[in-house]
Order: structure tokens, then sequence, then C-alpha cells
């Protein structure tokens, strides 16, 4: 079996460091280059999840389905969108002229190749919602999922009340304001009960969209 080559985030992740010179000690004026330089400080500063994405993307072969898949890539967006700047490390490597940034890589890499190793809608969904909730709905196990252009209008919420963050609606908003996105998109089951996508769907309202691209199971005829 081929080795799983680790994939590279340094162009997701911004990051700054120093770098530290003994030109003397190391006899770079008489060699006429210098190759001691230290880098010090290496600081993680802020994830391009959009990047992130791509980066993931670039992975698979360009034959591979899954890359204009709807579902999949709702459900890469929602896996992706739980990272943090903890899960990330970078690694520094002797260079010709000194260390170097070798790499930014996952910490929490199996996870990752574990989702990308589905190949169904199925196990796409159930993956995402076990990871963001902790357990999946009976109604919803074992489905085969579609996805629609639907009516914002036809959504329903349900009764229970959910804490939703402000700059992420805000981001949303953003997102459809700037043109980065022509619909938001959200889960939800066969009645078009929302399942998950509550920012995506609020900022979808704010907005005054008239539609949401829905991912629901298909009913069994």
């Amino acid at each position: 079996m081929k080795k799983q080559t680790k994939i590279d985030f340094r162009y997701g992740i911004d990051y700054t460091y120093d770098i530290e010179k003994n030109c003397g000690a190391r006899r770079c004026v008489i060699e006429t280059v210098c190759r001691c330089r230290t880098i010090i400080d290496l600081e993680l500063q802020e994830i391009d999840f959009d990047n992130i994405k791509k980066t993931i993307l670039n992975t698979l072969s360009r034959k591979d389905s899954r890359t204009k898949d709807a579902i999949f890539l709702y459900c890469l967006e929602r896996f992706v969108s739980r990272y943090q700047l903890t899960d990330f490390e970078a690694i520094i490597r002797p260079g010709y002229y000194g260390e170097e940034i070798e790499g930014v890589y996952l910490t929490t890499e199996n996870e990752l190749q574990k989702f990308l190793s589905l190949q169904a809608s199925k196990d796409w969904i159930e993956f995402i919602l076990i990871q963001e909730y902790g357990y999946l709905l009976d109604h919803l196990k074992d489905r085969t999922w579609e996805s629609n252009i639907s009516d914002l209008k036809d959504i329903t919420l349900g009764n229970e009340y959910r804490r939703l963050d402000r700059d992420c609606i805000e981001f949303y908003r953003s997102e459809l304001k700037e043109g980065r996105k022509k619909t938001l998109s959200c889960i939800t089951d066969s009645n078009f009960r929302l399942v998950d996508g509550y920012h995506r769907y609020t900022a979808s309202l704010e907005e005054e969209r008239k539609t949401i691209l829905t991912i629901r199971p298909i009913i069994p005829r």
C-alpha cells in the first residue's frame, strides 16, 4: 500500500518568526554564504479556512467526483471549520542557508484521512453530524441524501433553543454580500426541519434571501 504523504498546510496558516545569526562563530564570513540562521519565536497566528479547504481538495484526483459534489463540499467545510491553531504544528528543518520551515502539518491528520476515505454521502453526513453533536438521530441513520435549492420559508426550526454566535452569522452574511457564495447551505430532515446550519440559515434570513441549498434525506418510495 502506498504510504500517505502528510498534507502541508503552510499556505492556509499565517505564521511569523524571527531569525538569529552568528556568522562569526560559524565561519559564514569566510565562506561568503551565510548558513547559520536559526529560527526563533515561531508563532502560528491565523487560519485561512478557504486555503485549508483548497489544500485538501488539491490532494484529491481531478477525476474524483467529490470535488464537485455539493454534499461533500458542505461536509468538508463543516469538518474544517472546527480546526483551531492548536491543531497545527510547524516543523523546522536544517537547510542550505540554515534553518527553514519544512511545512505546517495537522496534529490530527488521522481524523482527516478517515474523513477523506469515505465515499458515500451517507457516510459524510453521519461523520459530520456525530463530530458536531456527538450523536446521530435514529431517523437520520443509513439514509441516502440529496441536495437541492429550497425556499427558505419552507425550513422549520423546531422548539429547541440554540445559542448562536453573532460573529459567525456576520461572517456568513459577508459571504453573501461580497459574492463569495451565491447561496448558503444547511442540513434538514426529510420534512425540512433544520438539523445543521443554524448560523447559515439565520444569515440567509437577515440578508433577505429567498432560497437556501438544503441537504436532506431522500424519502423512500
